[in-house]
């Protein structure tokens, strides 16, 4: 993965702008919390760390029709030259089967298990893409140095939270 400096304050709101136009199509309301002690450039692949906010909140926006969604960027652990970064989208969706949640705990996918990546029949308005693109991103996130997590209630949404350790960039260097 390269690494450039990265102003996460601007990709936010560049993967936000990809949704806003559609806000209005399922009456959903999608929000960004941002932490404002988050004032500094980081060291990241910015194309793989947008890619990943986009599938999180793509897969968010297919099975959430009505309520919302929110991406919220937290700084948990910062230093000198470091600073670990929490991210997540959590929606008000229907949640997702047990079993898919196991899988993505497992890192499981048709290609290493044999298993197929169908959503169960029960869940007809689900996409089995979306498992897959799951497992993507915790691999993206896992080559960044992070690590992903899924809470989830069935009927009631999904939080898909990751955190990744990132090296400040230094400005003018």
């Amino acid at each position: 993965m390269k690494r450039e400096p990265v102003d996460l304050s601007v990709l936010v709101l560049e993967v936000l702008d990809i949704f806003l136009a559609r806000v209005s199509e399922k009456l959903n309301a999608l929000w960004s919390d941002f932490d404002p002690a988050i004032h500094f450039l980081v060291l990241a692949d910015g194309t793989e760390l947008r890619n990943v906010l986009v599938e999180l909140i793509e897969n968010a926006w297919k099975f959430t029709d009505q309520g919302e969604i929110i991406l919220t960027v937290r700084l948990l652990g910062p230093s000198e030259e470091s600073a670990e970064i929490e991210f997540s989208v959590e929606d008000t969706g229907q949640g997702m089967a047990p079993e898919i949640i196991a899988r993505l705990a497992e890192g499981t996918d048709a290609n290493k298990s044999g298993q197929s990546l169908q959503i169960p029949e029960a869940q007809p308005e689900s996409d089995p893409n979306a498992e897959s693109g799951l497992i993507v991103s915790r691999k993206t996130i896992a080559s960044m140095g992070g690590a992903m997590r899924i809470a989830n209630q069935r009927g009631r949404g999904t939080i898909a939270r990751f955190t990744i350790p990132f090296e400040k960039a230094v400005v003018g260097a």
